[in-house]
């Protein structure tokens, strides 16, 4: 429901248009969040049939998000099966705005690549976001649970929050690194610096039910440095607006790093001696590219906090 200061404001005019006469007053008392009018008779009829408009429930959206660590191939399956549920899509261009994209214009069969929604490029160097829209909340689970039995995929985070309509939500999920420095007096001092995954949402309920989100995503990482002391941080950074229906999925990609793997395989017991136990074994490196993919459901909310 409304402050009472807000609509106290808003009768005393402060913009010039005001709803008080000159004779009227308004108070607050702010413990029972009320209003304290006096004016004319006439003029508090005409107050009172404005704040039972006014004063109304907001309506609230519950945000879900996954954040999940894709591995590359883990990435196509996941869009060539997701191209049964929506051809919708954006992609971002060279000058950095999203627009829009039919992903899948002739359908599944014939999506270029066998990708059937666009999570970015697959190039090392191009961390660029893109995303599409995904309806099937069951189908993403199922897939999701697939890929990390598998061992192709984790999701990290799950969080959800609830927010009234307008107000921004913020979900963040962090590491935090310590280094030595020295303060002014030449004295060694212990510091703290926090590299975070951090999401912030601001939904807008349409007069259709269908919601319109601002988002601004933020994803810092360490970057190892040989020279010590503060360490250094990679940033991407994206803010874009959506609008999807009640309970549908977005879900942004591209962020890619390249994971530096290592295997050893060895014989039982031969391969643990200290000098022969070579011969036994060998040691298989590899580089591969993993994705962060973040998914935001929201679901709009009855006055009951039960998901619509």
């Amino acid at each position: 429901y409304a402050r009472a200061e807000d609509l106290a404001q808003l009768l005393r005019g402060g913009d010039g248009f005001g709803l008080l006469t000159e004779r009227g007053r308004v108070s607050v008392d702010q413990r029972t969040n009320t209003l304290l009018i006096q004016d004319t008779a006439e003029q508090v009829r005409d107050i009172m049939r404005t704040l039972v408009r006014l004063d109304v429930a907001v309506r609230q959206v519950q945000i879900e998000a996954r954040i999940v660590i894709a591995r590359d191939s883990a990435s196509r399956e996941l869009g060539v099966n997701w191209g049964v549920s929506s051809t919708r899509g954006f992609l971002e261009n060279e000058a950095g705005q999203f627009v829009p994209r039919n992903i899948n214009p002739g359908g599944l069969n014939r999506a270029q690549g066998g990708l059937a929604v666009d999570l970015g490029s697959t190039a090392a160097a191009d961390t660029g976001f893109s995303f599409g829209y995904l309806s099937g909340d069951i189908l993403l689970d199922l897939e999701l649970r697939a890929l990390e039995s598998e061992g192709k995929s984790q999701t990290i985070s799950q969080p959800r929050v609830i927010t009234a309509n307008q107000r921004t939500a913020t979900i963040r999920q962090g590491e935090e690194r310590a280094f030595q420095s020295v303060d002014a007096q030449g004295n060694p001092d212990t510091e703290f610096k926090e590299a975070e995954l951090s999401l912030e949402v601001t939904p807008q309920i349409t007069p259709d039910n269908r919601i319109i989100m601002d988002l601004v995503i933020k994803n810092d990482s360490f970057r190892e440095s040989e020279f010590g002391g503060e360490p250094p941080i990679d940033t991407n950074q994206i803010e874009t607006q959506v609008l999807v229906d009640n309970g549908q999925t977005v879900v942004l990609g591209g962020i890619l790093t390249t994971e530096q793997l290592s295997q050893i395989a060895k014989t039982p017991l031969l391969g643990d001696l200290p000098i022969l136990g070579r011969l036994f074994r060998y040691t298989e490196e590899s580089n591969e590219k993993v994705e962060l993919l973040v998914f935001i459901t929201p679901r709009l909310l009855d006055d009951g906090l039960a998901v619509r």
